[in-house]
């Protein structure tokens, strides 16, 4: 996967976009609040790059709706991830109804 998308988190808008491995760090993924970008490394299968997306997709709610003092730790931010995006995954029709325009 090498795609580019705009996501639109809280008013705001974030590049999603495939990263150089000069700027991962051997990282998988990373998200900037300040340049409003989400960075995902491409050398993985399909399902982990969707898997650090929504990784970083959660990093990125989480600090544009709380303060230092209580922001979600690493282990909290995997555990969410996981769960979530597991359920939504797994439940296609859950999924639909979700989102579904009346």
């Amino acid at each position: 996967m090498n795609r580019t998308f705009r996501v639109r988190i809280l008013g705001c808008d974030y590049d999603l976009r495939p990263g150089e491995s000069d700027e991962l760090h051997s990282r998988w993924g990373f998200m900037s609040i300040q340049k409003r970008e989400i960075v995902y490394a491409t050398h993985m299968d399909e399902s982990t790059i969707k898997d650090t997306v929504f990784h970083e997709l959660i990093h990125v709610a989480d600090l544009a709706t709380s303060t230092e003092s209580n922001e979600l730790t690493e282990q909290q931010v995997m555990r969410i991830g996981a769960v979530l995006f597991g359920i939504l995954r797994d439940h296609d029709s859950l999924v639909e109804w979700l989102l579904k325009k009346k």
